[in-house]
């Protein structure tokens, strides 16, 4: 009896061992995430997430994830120091605008995937061959993006209720030169204190039909359907100039708020129906045409374009020292195909932090405080998420129905490596904010002005940048022939 009681014992024993060596065995990968600006957690809320989602990772890619939130706004400092001390991670979030990747890719810190692309073929059945060439940089895979709407769509927004009431025929309405008089019935309507919008007319390169090679920089850009693929200073163009013009016309005729308005107090102002139009965007799905609570009408100028700038906005990437990137290409995958994984690490534990309602079969949010990474646009395929909005399912095919729609861009895949032209590009970068008072209206001299920040990017190495930009282009062409 004895004898058998120890065997049980032992037997017992080394079934425990084999468990812990198991679970030892199965490595877990580390993740580095900006929670959006909205975003919440507690770290016993993270944990408990981690355990629900865990033992199916362990399932379906043999591996265990711990996330690391950051706060949006701390994000890019965070990774600057991550990177630089080689803080120990396998995956995170990467852009040109945060947690920069082409700084990253030229330093060495991300892993070229294209070696581990047989292990995980479903990865390549999941995402299309364009939208992986434009996480592809100097020749190597290194970045994939999330899968989302791409194209930006320029224009303006009016409020549904003003085009009816002012009978506005938005088909005759062809550049901002045609709003003039639309803005000039609609103020004096109105009467006292409301202006036809606030804030800033922000004059991007995709206004105009340019590919923003440089990112919001607009002075080394290419027009978008240009053979020659010519590199341009927008801020130089005449189009740009007159478009500047216009704006401080409208200021001086008293059209728009006289005052300065960020994108915040911009929008208030629509809400409180001071103000008629925006000349943010003119994205045109439902959940577009219903903004800030109420009805909008959108008139887009710009062709709807892919650009590399709007596909590879946000990426996954793997760090060049994490021992596991075929498990960590594996998650990346499931981020875009497996609908329960991403939706737990999306919403978190249903019946805890969300839950379906069975009325409408939209989520409601629940226990928030704990865990809401509010960040769809990071997780992978945007489109597996569960509705939370009446309008997310007609978003989703209008945000397909856009993406298939849009015409590519001469230079899309085309990643400029600013690494040659480091200290150029930053001296630039700073000009940037020059150029807010005249998308304001508030410089008299528009001309003037402009040939004075013209002068000091040119001060600043704009024809360096240019030429290097023009290089690689070329270099970057022959590739694809």
């Amino acid at each position: 009896m004895r004898i058998t009681s120890i065997t049980a014992a032992v037997s017992a024993f080394m079934l425990v061992g084999t468990a812990l060596a198991s679970a030892q065995d199965v490595p877990t990968l580390r993740m580095m995430l900006p929670f959006g600006a909205t975003g919440t957690w507690t770290t016993d809320g993270v944990a408990k997430v981690m355990a629900e989602v865990n033992p199916i990772l362990e399932e379906k890619i043999g591996a265990h994830l711990d996330i690391v939130p950051i706060p949006s706004a701390d994000y890019n400092q965070r990774m600057t120091l991550v990177m630089s001390s080689r803080e120990p991670f396998d995956i995170s979030m990467t852009a040109p605008w945060t947690n920069n990747v082409y700084r990253n890719v030229a330093q060495g810190n991300y892993m070229a995937l294209d070696e581990y692309l047989d292990d995980v073929p479903e990865l390549q059945q999941a995402v299309s061959p364009e939208l992986l060439a434009v996480g592809t940089m100097n020749g190597a895979l290194y970045g994939i993006p999330v899968q989302q709407l791409f194209p930006k769509s320029f224009g303006f927004n009016t409020r549904t209720d003003l085009v009816e009431k002012y009978d506005i025929d938005l088909d005759a309405i062809d550049w901002f030169d045609d709003l003039t008089p639309v803005f000039e019935r609609v103020v004096a309507g109105e009467g006292d204190g409301f202006y036809a919008f606030g804030g800033r007319l922000a004059a991007l390169p995709e206004l105009f039909g340019y590919d923003p090679a440089l990112g919001p920089n607009a002075a080394a850009v290419v027009k978008m359907d240009d053979p020659e693929r010519k590199v341009v200073n927008l801020y130089g163009t005449e189009e740009f100039r007159e478009l500047m013009r216009l704006r401080r016309e409208w200021h001086l005729a008293g059209l728009t708020e006289p005052n300065p308005q960020n994108r915040e107090q911009a929008r208030a102002a629509l809400q409180a129906g001071t103000t008629g139009f925006s000349l943010d965007s003119a994205q045109d799905r439902p959940v577009d045409r219903v903004f800030l609570g109420l009805d909008f009408t959108p008139k887009r100028f710009a062709p709807l374009v892919l650009t590399t700038a709007a596909m590879n906005a946000s990426m996954m990437a793997i760090s060049a020292d994490s021992q596991h990137p075929v498990e960590a290409l594996k998650l990346i995958t499931l981020l875009h195909t497996d609908a329960e994984v991403f939706n737990i690490l999306s919403l978190g534990i249903e019946g805890v932090n969300w839950q379906h309602n069975a009325d409408t079969g939209l989520v409601e949010l629940l226990d928030t405080a704990s865990y809401w990474p509010n960040i769809n646009w990071v997780w992978g395929n945007s489109y597996l998420a569960y509705p939370q909005r009446a309008t997310d399912a007609a978003d989703n095919e209008e945000a397909e129905k856009v993406n298939e729609e849009a015409v590519a861009s001469v230079i899309l895949g085309f990643s400029f490596d600013t690494t040659p032209v480091e200290n150029e590009v930053a001296a630039m970068s700073s000009i940037l904010a020059n150029f807010e008072p005249l998308e304001g209206g508030r410089v008299e001299d528009v001309d003037g002005y402009i040939d004075q920040q013209i002068a000091a990017l040119e001060a600043a190495g704009l024809a360096r940048v240019q030429e290097e930009m023009t290089r690689q282009i070329a270099e970057w062409a022959a590739q694809q022939q």
